[in-house]
């Protein structure tokens, strides 16, 4: 007989045995002049996570389509350009009414009140699952952060699912006051 075992409990038992997961490194990034998250902070679980896939190391990514359909799950750090590209490809494509948006789930927001991913049917969504201690979430944010002020106008938005085990008493100072240096450029 085989026993499925869940991703979060193989996250659980290497966090606890100090192992390394995929993309999940812990250091401390210096403060440095820039700009802050500008798009809506979630507060995240493990039930959450398990909506869409569960989380095999951070940062975890799922890209929607304006139907509200997952179109593509990155684990680890994603290149670049290639988010860029997938963004972009969505964003050229006309929702579909007639599906339901899917997975069926509320965000609670890091200022209070819930989001229905089923609200954002219509634009593309980048749900980021993160943490304010993971080196390679951290690294990526600045590119979050071009590619919301890019595309927003073009029914373009991130969600950013904070993982940490403190909540909004950890994850609410980080996101007011940390600064990521973006380059706006096409690098």
């Amino acid at each position: 007989m085989k026993m499925k075992i869940p991703q979060w409990a193989v996250i659980g038992i290497a966090v606890a045995l100090g192992m390394a997961l995929p993309g999940c490194k812990e250091k401390t990034l210096p403060h440095t002049p820039g700009n802050t998250m500008n798009y809506p902070i979630m507060l995240g679980n493990q039930d959450l996570a398990e909506k869409f896939g569960g989380l095999i190391g951070l940062p975890t990514s799922v890209l929607i389509s304006r139907d509200g359909k997952v179109v593509k799950r990155y684990i680890g750090e994603v290149e670049k350009n290639q988010l860029r590209s997938d963004i972009e490809t969505q964003l050229a494509n006309a929702p579909n009414a007639e599906k339901p948006a899917e997975p069926d789930v509320t965000f609670p927001e890091l200022q209070g009140g819930d989001l229905a991913l089923a609200s954002l049917k219509g634009k593309v969504v980048l749900v980021n699952f993160w943490a304010t201690w993971c080196e390679p979430c951290r690294e990526e944010i600045p590119w979050l952060i071009e590619f919301q002020n890019k595309y927003a106008s073009q029914g373009f938005t991130i969600l950013g699912v904070a993982m940490d085990d403190g909540g909004k008493k950890v994850v609410a100072p980080f996101v007011q006051e940390t600064k990521f240096p973006v380059d706006g450029g096409q690098s």
